[in-house]
């Protein structure tokens, strides 16, 4: 799944967190980490 979307859906809840909610952010968190580096690159191609 996207990050959006695993962001946008643990935002929901995060009034009511709880710990498996806390797990979430971890794992999200864990990813974003050992993904830093990568990058998508957008060239704009005049027509």
């Amino acid at each position: 799944l996207g990050l959006e979307f695993m962001v946008s859906t643990i935002l929901r809840f995060i009034s009511k967190s709880q710990h498996r909610h806390l797990k979430e952010i971890k794992h999200i968190l864990r990813y974003i980490k050992t993904t830093i580096d990568f990058g998508l690159f957008y060239q704009h191609i005049n027509s």
